[in-house]
């Protein structure tokens, strides 16, 4: 059995009980991971994630221990489930979370879907950490655009680089990135590799915004987040179409 697999460790700077229920109720996930998720909390529960048609899944709960443990299997009963497990630790107003992906094999046909949920989960963790320590119990609006592309996921990765103006972008520093023919002042909260960036958006009220260029199950998919903050919400139309003009003009063949 292969034992490749994702272990992130990462400190966030709230109480446990609030980044539990960030990984396990519907309201909490969509402020950081799917724009749609439901929970039937509970071992032998499921969680629902999706990002619209044909990005969707339901999953066993397979581990459930309130405040500590959490877990899913994805294909389970197949020849290689995948598991995630989100461990929790620490008092106060201080919170480790340990994330585990588990279940990739160790030839190249899994190296793509390594890949891209390497990036992804860095990516999913920072904005999870930064809705936590900078708007806690704020509402969110999770504004997500997909679009599946015939470009080679490099050509991809380079489009939106070009487009946007993040092919090189330093954690932690101030970047001004194009979007809609604006130019946006932004910080960089995490850029784990090329074709993924995650930067908090000024102008939006110190919005998210992540930025996807990735191979999914062997088809290259642009994806386009922002995470927008109890009254950002109101811009939701306009950030939307933002969105979907990247979108459109990054992802055409």
């Amino acid at each position: 059995m292969s034992s490749r697999k994702h272990d992130i460790e990462l400190e966030v700077a709230a109480p446990r009980e609030l980044v539990w229920q960030a990984i396990t109720e519907g309201a909490g996930i969509t402020r950081w991971f799917a724009p749609e998720a439901q929970v039937e909390p509970g071992e032998g529960g499921s969680v629902f994630l999706s990002w619209g048609p044909g990005m969707e899944g339901k999953a066993p709960i397979t581990i459930w221990d309130p405040g500590r443990r959490f877990g899913w299997t994805e294909h389970q009963g197949s020849e290689r489930p995948r598991t995630v497990e989100l461990t929790l630790a620490g008092e106060g107003g201080s919170t480790t979370l340990r994330l585990v992906h588990s279940g990739f094999g160790a030839d190249a046909s899994f190296d793509a879907e390594y890949e891209s949920t390497h990036g992804g989960w860095h990516t999913f963790l920072a904005m999870l950490r930064f809705g936590l320590e900078r708007h806690p119990g704020t509402p969110a609006k999770n504004v997500t655009v997909m679009r599946m592309s015939e470009l080679a996921p490099a050509d991809l990765r380079g489009r939106l680089a070009a487009a946007t103006g993040t092919g090189s972008v330093t954690e932690g520093a101030r970047h001004q990135v194009r979007l809609a023919g604006q130019a946006l002042d932004t910080t960089v909260l995490r850029a784990p590799q090329p074709g993924y960036v995650c930067l908090s958006v000024d102008v939006w009220a110190d919005a998210i915004l992540s930025l996807f260029a990735e191979n999914c199950g062997g088809a290259s998919v642009l994806t386009l987040v922002a995470i927008l903050f109890g009254e950002s919400a109101e811009r939701e139309p306009e950030v939307r179409a933002a969105l979907e003009e990247l979108a459109a003009a990054v992802a055409a063949g």
